[in-house]
């Protein structure tokens, strides 16, 4: 699967996509996640009043997909949240969040960031 998040087949819309993971992580930390300097533009990414440029949709793409692997396990955003910002052994002590805000090419990372979610997930 790409980082491409997903129903079923269908792509999730930006919108909808935004809302969901906010409601994982907080609107802070998507805010972070995207490089984002406040989580107003959250908000207008999720009631469709502004769209994040391209690259900015591939980090919330993923940011959402691993978010989800260690939600639908744990249930919790703290869980979430410290999974992403962690050290993690199977990342090379890097923290997820921090990768993918730094990353010019966040779709070079959704292999190695899954893996590490599927494995810290299956804890």
């Amino acid at each position: 699967m790409s980082t491409a998040a997903t129903r079923g087949k269908e792509i999730m819309p930006i919108p909808e996509l935004t809302a969901s993971l906010a409601d994982m992580i907080g609107p802070k930390f998507v805010a972070y996640a995207t490089s984002e300097k406040t989580p107003e533009v959250i908000e207008s990414w999720i009631t469709g009043s502004s769209t994040p440029s391209l690259q900015t949709q591939e980090r919330l793409r993923l940011t959402y997909k691993v978010s989800k692997i260690v939600h639908d396990k744990f249930g919790t955003r703290d869980m979430v949240q410290a999974w992403l910002q962690g050290k993690n052994p199977d990342l090379n002590d890097n923290a997820a969040v921090v990768m993918i805000r730094t990353e010019e090419n966040p779709a070079r990372l959704e292999a190695e960031l899954t893996a590490a979610a599927e494995l810290f997930a299956a804890k």
